[in-house]
């Protein structure tokens, strides 16, 4: 006897997408480097406070040592919430169409054209078919074969970060980005100059001196080292997605060239990009995964040819998921 039973959306989400916190946190499915990027940054950030700032604020000067120690702290605040909403957020999944019955495909192919052309502006642009979401693609949107989900305005997807990078979650990209290079450059500033004020300060000839600064501080200078390495691999990225911003790309648009041949709509100038970034329009998402939804359950029967009898349902249900909300009553059961 068929019936229904209450789910949430993101249980019978077709991506592939891994949910935490109820629906409320959506993450790609490839998650190893999202680990070692945690480290990677958490792992320089607690050396500093654990070996540089102690010294500023007890050795040299205390109220000079809380200045450091707290903008260090509001750096990495920034850089580590940025990361985890990058992380976590719907980057702006295009929910899937409904699939249609061949008898009822208006096409003779009983499949749509795989291009059409949609007027945006003045300019004629050519739109895709997906066939995995069954749309037409927005201008700018791309299936993501990691997530397997169409990305609205789509950049690239971080592995690093283990998220499509889209419309929703971009700003907060590169505020990452950029705050982690504000945080590269301010551990490597006061790591080197901890280091030659310990130099400095000794008596002893330079290279006892060195000597000396080393037994005092020996993280000075391999975190001094690990944050200029980081600072170059990090600010390569920001400097292209500031080429990218500037000239009104996608990383996923300028890889492939898509305007070396045609003229770009999407570009506004530089000073009108760089606005429209900050202030565009909030996009809550377009799908609310923590919404109720009625899924019908049809119970397996199995008929048994020895005794003609109908057993008891099996444990096993196949599931057919309704698109009506929850409503605010028990879930009916229906016969």
């Amino acid at each position: 006897m068929p019936h229904f039973t209450a789910v949430r959306r993101w249980q019978v989400f077709e991506g592939k997408n891994v949910f935490h916190c109820n629906g409320g946190c959506i993450g790609g499915p490839d998650r190893k480097f999202f680990y070692l990027t945690e480290a990677l940054i958490l792992s320089p950030v607690v050396t500093f406070w654990a070996s540089i700032c102690p010294w500023w604020v007890n050795e040299y000067d205390e109220d000079s040592g809380i200045v450091i120690s707290f903008f260090s702290v509001y750096l990495v605040l920034g850089s580590v919430i940025s990361f985890y909403i990058t992380a976590y957020m719907d980057p702006g999944i295009i929910p899937r169409a409904p699939p249609i019955p061949e008898d009822d495909m208006p096409w003779s192919t009983k499949k749509p054209p795989p291009f059409k052309k949609v007027n945006f502006g003045t300019q004629r642009i050519k739109v895709k078919y997906c066939a995995t979401c069954r749309i037409y693609r927005p201008p700018r949107a791309i299936h993501c074969s990691i997530c397997d989900n169409c990305i609205e305005r789509f950049d690239h997807h971080c592995p690093w970060i283990g998220n499509c990078i889209g419309r929703r979650n971009y700003k907060f990209f590169l505020f990452f980005v950029y705050t982690l290079m504000l945080n590269c450059v301010y551990m490597t500033i006061f790591s080197l100059v901890q280091f030659i004020i310990l130099v400095n300060d000794s008596d002893e000839d330079t290279g006892q001196a060195v000597l000396s600064a080393f037994r005092t501080s020996p993280l000075a200078l391999p975190l001094a080292l690990y944050c200029v390495i980081a600072l170059v691999a990090v600010g390569i990225l920001g400097v292209f997605h500031f080429y990218l911003i500037c000239t009104g790309q996608t990383t996923n648009e300028r890889l492939k060239g898509v305007y070396k041949k045609e003229k770009n709509p999407f570009n506004r100038g530089a000073c009108k990009n760089f606005l429209f970034l900050c202030y565009q329009p909030y996009n809550p998402g377009y799908i609310n995964f923590k919404e109720q939804i009625l899924e019908l359950e049809v119970r397996k029967v199995d008929i048994s040819p020895a005794t003609s009898t109908l057993s008891k349902a099996s444990n096993n249900p196949l599931t057919i998921t309704a698109t009506d909300p929850q409503p605010s009553s028990s879930s009916p059961t229906t016969t």
